[in-house]
């Protein structure tokens, strides 16, 4: 048992910032919602933080309004073996250990638990596209090996999963890849990385159809000129709790009409509204699947992963959102990589 519990341990009056923050720390993918004397009141996942601000709470919320109260915990006398079995159900690293009146006296975790979580999950990287928007930039190199500092784009994508736990890699290529190919040869990073060449273009959804003999468990897929800032690990909780074909990672996007809005009915005025602020979930290119998505993309054709998600949706199956709140980029035109460039000199 460790007795060092208290870094993740918050009031219920705490902020879902303060929960997000306590969360990132410590790695655990839970925290516990004390009162002043210690008594164990509620437990808050990442995945509770995240549907609160998809029902529309801010990060400035009381963490009170995603907690769960009644919450798994264990005794002090609780074996190893039932302390692995419930960790691997309730899909979290980390439970409270409690007294005989529910005051917390410590927590358990198991790192193989951790292991396996990452070792047995697949990224896919999406890297065939020709950049079309960045040329001439793309002439002669493919937009995910563009440079971002002293780094690609790829390169530092496939470094961010690493320091989480995440080595096997699979990347789809067309445009130029060999030079992506070559680049990871001279740079392995320590990872286990396969190449799957579209001898030509089959889309962000059909170069899936290469990986159906190869994935046979949940895995990521995410498009290569993304950067972002965000657990993966609490991703792919969040998709295996859930047990959905798809999870997509949207972004709020918000933006300002910089006019009056004039609504109008049968020729009449009705209101004016000035410079409204509207705010959408935007499609961030991130996405975890099951393996029975190969159901749907076990042909080799062109496809998209709108047209792959709107099949889905005609199928009645179910795609869970997962919001993202943290730094998200997309390295789409000349503008995106300029600025985002020059933040990192």
């Amino acid at each position: 048992m460790i007795s060092d519990w208290k870094n993740i341990a918050l009031y219920k009056s705490a902020s879902l910032k303060d929960a997000m923050k306590a969360l990132d720390d410590s790695g655990l993918r839970v925290i516990f919602v004390i009162d002043q004397s210690e008594h164990l009141l509620a437990t808050v996942t990442d995945g509770d933080i995240r549907r609160g601000l998809l029902a529309g709470l801010n990060l400035d919320a009381p963490v009170s309004l995603v907690m769960k109260s009644n919450p798994i915990c264990i005794s002090s006398d609780a074996t190893k073996e039932s302390i692995q079995d419930i960790l691997r159900n309730a899909n979290v690293l980390a439970l409270p250990v409690v007294d005989g009146v529910n005051k917390v006296i410590g927590l358990e975790t198991i790192d193989t638990v951790e292991d396996k979580f990452c070792t047995d999950t697949t990224v896919v990287l999406m890297a065939g596209g020709f950049g079309k928007r960045l040329l001439p930039l793309t002439d002669h190199v493919p937009k995910p090996m563009l440079p971002l500092g002293n780094r690609p784009i790829i390169e530092r994508i496939v470094e961010d999963f690493k320091l989480q736990g995440f080595k096997n890699f699979c990347i789809t290529t067309h445009y130029k890849a060999e030079i992506i190919q070559k680049h990871f040869e001279k740079n392995p990073l320590n990872v286990n990385i396969e190449f799957f060449n579209e001898d030509e273009p089959l889309g962000t959804a059909g170069s899936l159809f290469l990986l159906k003999d190869r994935i046979h468990s949940d895995f990521f897929v995410m498009n290569a000129d993304l950067l972002v800032k965000t657990n993966f690990k609490n991703l792919l909780a969040f998709h295996k709790k859930n047990n959905q074909v798809a999870t997509m990672c949207v972004k709020q996007h918000s933006y300002q009409v910089p006019f009056g809005v004039v609504q109008i009915e049968d020729m009449g005025v009705l209101n004016i509204i000035e410079k409204p602020l509207y705010s959408h979930f935007i499609n961030s290119g991130i996405y975890c699947f099951n393996e029975s998505i190969f159901k749907f993309c076990n042909e080799k054709k062109y496809m998209d992963m709108p047209t792959l998600l709107q099949n889905l949706i005609t199928e009645n199956k179910k795609i869970c959102a997962f919001p993202i709140h943290e730094h998200w980029v997309d390295i789409g035109c000349m503008d995106d990589y300029q600025k985002v460039n020059a933040s990192l000199k």
